[in-house]
């Protein structure tokens, strides 16, 4: 892996309600000669990931640390970073601190555990965010997440996968193939083309609202617990897939929970799947 140098535009120390606060502003320009997948991922602050005419990633992002010690403060300037890598034909974008650190799945996906969390915390007591905007060239292949703060893509239409946790998730005029993931927040999904490829929209508290292109034909998997099913396009019923399994008492038969219809004249599988919300198909 090869780490790319930084470039420090400003930094200043402000006061935060009785505590001390640090930030900075860096800009990354990066050569993306060779690179075929872009991963960003965030752990708290807000990020926007912008589609492009040019070849280059540029990535500007702002750094906010808060303590009470200014000891603590000084050690958390040295040991919370934004990082940037390269591996093979991927170029990762992470943070890192003490108590998160950075790791890649078996998957190829990113994502961070938690070593010493509350041995760390308790030693510094240190609050921080990074608010990121990265610009990418629209058909970039794009992995994305965050975890605390709001998400936003525009504009990227190559294969993307984004996910937040706490809340919601907007992407605007996606590609062909989009896994989108939230836990508390709303799915809100534009796609510039209709998907071509099996897609997934995702939420357990929220609601999910996908919007499409005239003449989309796909299979749509839906599933709610508490919510409706709403669509402007017209559909047909499928059948509800059955599996089977065999022990000593004989056949299991297990009919699908979810709900399943074609439209148009059908095409990838599109699942849309809410415990709590409501899904909407619109049509653009």
């Amino acid at each position: 892996m090869k780490t790319f140098a930084h470039l420090l535009i400003l930094c200043l120390v402000t006061g935060w309600v009785g505590a001390q606060q640090f930030s900075d502003n860096e800009t990354l320009r990066i050569d993306l000669d060779g690179i075929e997948h872009v991963g960003l991922y965030n752990h708290r602050g807000n990020v926007k990931v912008i589609g492009s005419n040019s070849n280059q990633a540029v990535v500007t992002y702002k750094r906010t640390l808060r303590s009470a010690s200014s000891r603590k403060l000084e050690e958390a300037k040295e040991e919370i970073k934004f990082l940037s890598e390269r591996d093979g034909n991927r170029l990762l974008l992470f943070m890192e601190a003490p108590d998160l650190k950075f790791q890649i799945s078996p998957d190829g996906r990113g994502h961070y555990r938690s070593p010493n969390w509350n041995e760390w915390n308790d030693r510094y007591q240190v609050d921080f965010e990074f608010e990121i905007v990265l610009e990418i060239p629209a058909q970039m292949n794009l992995d994305v997440s965050n975890h605390h703060s709001a998400l936003e893509v525009s504009g990227v239409r190559g294969t993307l996968h984004a996910s937040n946790h706490h809340k919601d998730l907007l992407i605007e005029g996606a590609g062909s193939m989009v896994k989108a993931h939230s836990h508390h927040g709303d799915v809100t999904v534009t796609h510039a083309s209709n998907p071509t490829k099996e897609s997934d929209y995702q939420t357990h508290h929220g609601d999910i609202r996908v919007s499409y292109r005239s003449g989309l034909g796909a299979e749509a998997k839906m599933h709610t617990h508490h919510g409706s099913l709403y669509s402007d396009f017209d559909w047909t019923a499928s059948p509800q897939k059955v599996s089977s399994s065999k022990s000593k008492r004989g056949t299991k038969y297990k009919i699908g929970k979810d709900t399943v219809v074609k439209i148009g004249s059908g095409g990838p599988t599109l699942n849309f799947d809410t415990h709590h919300g409501h899904i909407y198909l619109v049509r653009i």
